[in-house]
């Protein structure tokens, strides 16, 4: 891919370029087929909030969350396509994203206070806690890897069982 391609595409990507035709063989009968790291236009997707819908249902999913990298934009506006969408439960969430560590906030439309990028222990603890205190299950994202220090893995871990996650 050229440089450049990415951004003449981001949100321009047309409905057409996806079957978005439910595969119900791969629904499951009971429970949720559940992405949990979903992101739009809003950060780093390629397609709007309503595709993500329309894509996730096509794929079989009938539950996702929405989760852009340190923005909740998008989460009220895909809450108002709830009724227009049935078959899928859409749940709004907020994706933590510094140089240590990626961390998502489940079921909760923003998250608020500026982020650092090179976060100490002592303000990833904080961010956990306050995220809890807003009704957040809090998930860590692709654990082995950051931007920059693939070793912080063990320490992160260690961090999270240190906030009561």
């Amino acid at each position: 891919m050229k440089q450049g391609i990415y951004s003449n595409l981001k949100g321009k990507i047309p409905d057409y370029v996806f079957d978005y035709k439910r595969k119900s063989d791969i629904l499951p009968e009971k429970g949720f087929f559940l992405d949990t790291h979903a992101h739009s236009t809003a950060s780093d997707g390629w397609m709007t909030p309503e595709q993500c819908i329309m894509w996730h249902i096509a794929n079989g999913f009938n539950a996702f969350v929405l989760t852009d990298h340190n923005t909740g934009k998008n989460n009220k506006y895909i809450l108002e396509l709830q009724d227009k969408y049935p078959e899928i439960v859409i749940i709004p969430g907020f994706e933590w994203t510094t140089l240590r560590i990626h961390l998502n906030f489940l079921g909760i439309e923003d998250f608020p206070g500026k982020i650092k990028f090179n976060p100490t222990d002592d303000q990833i603890k904080s961010a956990i806690k306050r995220a809890k205190e807003m009704g957040a299950i809090v998930q860590v994202d692709h654990i082995t890897w950051t931007m920059d220090q693939p070793s912080f893995e063990k320490e992160n871990i260690l961090i999270l069982q240190g906030s009561n996650f």
